[in-house]
């Protein structure tokens, strides 16, 4: 087995990345939104409620009255403005609805924390697996090169061991201990692979 491809996100970016891709989360916070909105329009439903209202008017007279051809007609110029303004006050509350309002609120209320409360605990799982994960390929990124390094030892150990025993220096005995340890290198290096890429395929 060889190293499937490369991560290089960070441990903080991959996590970022895996809240955000994760639907059920957006939509435990997106109803808990919702549900909190509900909450708020139906507590305004109970609260009372203060208005006020005004209006104004304003009437505007200029002319002449009444004017003999023989006189001055600026001595009966009329010049006159009226100003009307009224100014209300309103109250209403909605008190004697048997608490319906308030018990809906708080129901919603209620629900909203429940589904933040899910959303969060869904992130820290999924924090959790993510960074087990990370920690994995890690491990086997530092396993697999332990691993190769062990091989390529192993392996010339087994070369030296077989040209030994061709010159008849050695013994079968080394010859095969030699292939025994490269064999349980060459198991050691393919089972670090998979580990990595397990990793690398849960952090997908």
């Amino acid at each position: 087995a060889t190293p499937q491809g490369v991560w290089t996100r960070s441990l903080s970016q991959t996590i970022e990345e895996a809240l955000q891709q994760r639907e059920e989360i957006l939509a435990d916070i997106a109803a808990a939104e919702a549900a909190e909105w509900t909450g708020i329009a139906a507590l305004r439903q109970y609260l009372p409620v203060f208005s006020i209202q005004a209006s104004g008017s304003l009437f505007d007279q200029n002319g002449y009255q009444n004017i003999l051809a023989s006189e001055d007609p600026n001595k009966n110029r009329s010049d006159r403005q009226t100003w009307d303004a009224t100014i209300g006050v309103g109250f209403r509350w909605n008190a004697f609805d048997g608490g319906l309002n308030a018990a809906t609120a708080e129901t919603q209320f209620a629900r909203s924390r429940k589904l933040l409360a899910t959303a969060s605990k869904s992130k820290l799982q999924i924090t959790a697996e993510v960074q087990a994960s990370y920690g994995a390929m890690e491990t086997a990124k530092i396993g697999i090169k332990s691993a190769e390094q062990a091989y390529r030892s192993a392996e010339i150990a087994q070369e030296a061991a077989r040209a030994r025993f061709d010159v008849g220096v050695g013994d079968i005995f080394s010859v095969v201990q030699a292939i025994n340890l490269l064999s349980s290198a060459a198991s050691q290096t393919s089972q670090a692979t998979l580990t990595y890429n397990n990793s690398i395929a849960q952090l997908y």
